[in-house]
């Protein structure tokens, strides 16, 4: 079971580090949209080579729909607005990365239950 813990540990670090080069990188980008879109995309692509699983991929498209309705909803009732929007109000790149936040959080929680006696 311990060697299962290490795994899981070790696959959710690998993904965190994608993820926050992933964030961090498309918030510097985020004036060019289709760059800052395609670097989403691409890490996207390659946390599902690797690592995501059936559930991880259900749950990215409940983030990605669910987190880019919910902002456009927000813009629409005036609450606030993104400086460079593409679509809807919303930028090209911020459905991936509500998909992926779900993703990650859905990992980081996974590990946390393991760690917890």
């Amino acid at each position: 079971m311990r060697k299962n813990t290490i795994l899981v540990e070790r696959e959710t670090i690998w993904i965190g580090i994608l993820y926050t080069i992933g964030i961090t990188a498309v918030f510097s980008l985020w004036q060019n949209t289709l760059l800052a879109t395609s670097l989403a995309v691409l890490l996207w692509l390659v946390c599902i080579k690797f690592w995501h699983t059936k559930t991880d991929n259900i749950l990215f498209v409940i983030g990605f729909l669910g987190g880019s309705l919910g902002e456009i909803n927000a813009i629409q009732l005036g609450i606030w607005a993104y400086a460079a929007p593409s679509m809807f109000g919303i930028p090209l790149w911020l459905p991936v990365v509500w998909g992926e936040t779900v993703v990650i959080f859905k990992r980081i929680a996974e590990v946390l239950v393991q760690l917890l006696p």
